[in-house]
């Protein structure tokens, strides 16, 4: 007889629809994925990537045996030998020259708050050199938190109590499906669903108006909206003038244009403002949601602040069913201590976007040694020409994951990680 079981997971991919996800396990072998009927946001659903993520698990190129990197070549080896050889270079490393001489890059591939916990090893250790800034929505969340102090997303759930939405850049169709069933609550309570984007992307179709200024434009578009507001006597004057800073001076930046010249300038006509306005207006609270494609070009900055300022001047900032949302906040509920930063004084970090030029011109100490984990840079870091020549400089290099993609072959060491369908909690 066949032995079945069901077990009810959690997606913990860099991805912010955390899909909780029902796997079944046939005589000890993982047969299926799909998506948990008890999860509170996405509710049975899963996206095509979770659904073939058994291919993952199961790949012939995949790599489950240590492996060390010598004269002749890569060879298998078992884990004692692996792990004596990291611990005798991180060691040596440490007394020679400091722990800051190594480098912990750890990426997103598993980015969740257990994960973390890798880094409070290093911290042990001594602190050693890790890297700060990001690949993907940094542009973002650095600019609201100028903007808000400390960029905090609204909990997905919260936008239930939205009366509309607005998705500028944002394509949850495709890339978040947990907010699929939320969008269609909204329309069937009589609500609004705009979307902002260059492209009819698959979300259009859910939604009540489809808005597609030109490339790089959004800013003029946001400044369109806010000043219909204003000129409308309908901005949130109690906010701005008791939870707010330098509105006299954005004010005056919005005085220098015409509404009609700023849809010029974006590409919209004055009708798709007008809208934005309206909907603000009269379908309050309304949730902005920000999708990173919005983050991922010179000066985006100046995009995602004037959507904040949108946001500030509707009267939707702080309020349960509005906000600003740029990502999604991974580490919200956990005590940060856990990770151990405040074991040793402030140790050095260095730029992930410019993490091969870093590498080769770190001093005091130099870089001499970098462990990986959760991350392929050479593929995925900018420059990745200079990124691979750094590592090849390196004195050791540690890589942890599932194959030997293009950071994995300049590796000395091997070590196979698991997946996340392959890790178990017991609870007591």
């Amino acid at each position: 007889m066949s032995d079945i079981k069901k077990i009810i997971t959690t997606c913990t991919r860099d991805c912010p629809n955390t899909c909780g996800l029902e796997a079944t396990v046939e005589n000890g072998r993982l047969v299926r994925l799909a998506g948990s009927k008890n999860h509170p946001l996405t509710r049975g659903m899963a996206c095509h990537k979770a659904s073939k993520y058994i291919d993952r698990v199961y790949s012939k190129e995949r790599i489950t045996k240590p492996m060390m990197r010598g004269a002749s070549g890569r060879r298998e080896v078992l884990w004692d030998e692996a792990l004596d050889l990291i611990a005798e270079k991180m060691k040596t490393i440490r007394d020679e020259d400091g722990p800051e001489a190594i480098l912990y890059y750890q990426g997103y591939g598993e980015r969740t708050a257990l994960k973390l916990l890798n880094k409070c090893f290093f911290n042990m250790f001594g602190g050693v050199t890790t890297l700060h800034g990001s690949l993907c929505g940094g542009t973002g969340q650095a600019s609201q938190n100028l903007d808000l102090g400390t960029r905090i997303s609204h909990d997905p759930l919260d936008h239930y109590n939205s009366r509309a939405m607005i998705l500028w850049g944002r394509n949850p169709a495709t890339t978040q499906i947990g907010l699929v069933p939320i969008i269609k609550e909204i329309k069937k309570k009589g609500g609004r669903i705009i979307t902002i984007d260059p492209f009819r992307n698959r979300s259009a179709a859910l939604s009540d108006r489809h808005i597609a200024p030109a490339p790089n434009m959004d800013a003029y578009l946001a400044m369109a909206a806010a000043k219909i507001l204003i000129d409308r006597g309908a901005h949130d004057i109690d906010f701005l003038s008791h939870h707010s800073a330098g509105y006299t001076a954005y004010k005056a930046i919005l005085d220098r244009y015409r509404v009609d010249k700023l849809c010029y300038l974006a590409g919209v006509s004055g009708e798709d403002a007008q809208y934005i306005a309206d909907t603000l207006i009269n379908f309050k609270p309304t949730s902005i949601l920000i999708g990173w494609g919005l983050h991922r070009h010179k000066e985006a900055h100046f995009t995602i602040r004037a959507i904040d300022a949108l946001g500030a001047v509707s009267g939707n900032i702080g309020v349960e069913g509005g906000g600003v949302s740029q990502g999604f906040e991974e580490y919200g509920p956990y005590d940060p201590k856990c990770w151990g930063d405040q074991l040793n004084p402030g140790r050095r970090t260095i730029l992930m976007p410019y993490v091969g030029e870093e590498l080769l011109n770190a001093q005091n100490p130099r870089i001499r040694m970098v462990y990986v984990t959760a991350a392929n840079p050479v593929c995925m870091a900018p420059n990745s020409a200079l990124v691979a020549e750094a590592l090849k400089r390196m004195e050791f290099v540690v890589y942890s994951g599932h194959f030997l993609d293009d950071t994995a072959e300049l590796a000395n060491v091997f070590l196979p990680a698991t997946t996340f369908l392959e890790e178990y909690v017991t609870s007591q």
